[in-house]
C-alpha cells in the first residue's frame, strides 16, 4: 500500500515552470480523454440500429405522466449511484456525484 501511495518517497520540490508544464500536461490528457469519450459516445449512438429511448415492440407504456420529485430524492438516487461509468454515459458518475454534491 505504502509503494502504491507513495508514501515513503521523499518530497521533490519543482520549479513553477515545470508545475506549469506539467498541469497543461495533465489538463490536456483529460481535455482529450473528454473528447475521445464524446467522439465515441457519438459514434456509438449514431450506428445504434435501436434508439435508446425506443419501447420495445408490442409495449404500451408511455412517459406521458410524470410525478414531482423533490431535490433531496434526486440527491439520494444520486448517492446510491455505483462509482462507474460508461463511454455512452452523456456524463460520468463520478462528475454527477461530486456537482451533487455542491449543491
Amino acid at each position: 500500500m505504502r509503494e502504491l501511495l507513495h508514501t515513503d518517497d521523499q518530497r521533490v520540490d519543482i520549479k513553477a515552470a515545470e508545475a506549469k508544464r506539467l498541469c497543461r500536461q495533465f489538463s490536456k490528457f483529460f481535455a482529450d480523454k473528454l473528447r475521445r469519450i464524446a467522439c465515441e459516445t457519438e459514434t456509438r449512438l449514431s450506428v445504434s440500429t435501436r434508439s435508446p429511448l425506443a419501447t420495445r415492440t408490442g409495449s404500451h407504456a408511455t412517459l406521458s405522466d410524470f410525478s414531482i420529485v423533490t431535490v433531496d430524492e434526486v440527491a439520494k438516487v444520486i448517492k446510491l449511484l455505483p462509482p462507474k461509468s460508461s463511454p455512452l454515459d452523456p456524463l460520468p458518475v463520478s462528475l454527477l456525484s461530486m456537482l451533487s454534491r455542491r449543491c
